[in-house]
């Protein structure tokens, strides 16, 4: 799931061609809540979903005089509701059957803010502070779980 469809469907034929995989092409933007939706309702239904990769990010970035209000909405919609609601939705799928996988990949600038950065900077921690709580709550009903 991606917003660039060229992009995924490049990858997609990749990965059917070298790894023999089922992939199925999704774009959504996670700004937006109808997408966020669309994806999380299909992450929780899907009975062969076995990865998840959280590797979208999105920046507000400026000086704190300048940033754009609207810039930093969208940029907490993708980076902590969008992201918690898909991790959510993958770990109820994951935890019947005791297997599966969460990846949340993030940028350096989460544990080195730099100037113009700091909304972006703060949004990240989740990425940080989020899988080893998920992680605890989730030992009991899963034999594994890898952040």
């Amino acid at each position: 799931m991606a917003r660039r469809l060229e992009r995924l469907e490049e990858l997609a034929v990749q990965l059917r061609n070298d790894y023999g995989r089922t992939v199925q092409v999704v774009t959504a933007d996670l700004a937006n809540e109808q997408d966020v939706s669309q994806v999380e309702a299909l992450v929780g239904s899907a009975t062969d979903l076995r990865v998840l990769v959280n590797c979208a990010g999105l920046g507000a970035l400026g000086m704190t005089t300048s940033i754009d209000p609207a810039m930093v909405d969208n940029m907490l919609k993708v980076n902590v509701v969008a992201l918690t609601r898909l991790s959510l939705a993958a770990a109820r799928r994951f935890a019947p059957a005791k297997e599966g996988t969460i990846i949340n990949i993030g940028s350096v600038v989460a544990f080195m803010p730099v100037p113009g950065a700091g909304g972006y900077s703060g949004s990240k921690p989740m990425f940080s502070t989020s899988p080893g709580h998920s992680r605890q709550n989730s030992l009991r009903a899963m034999s594994q779980f890898r952040w």
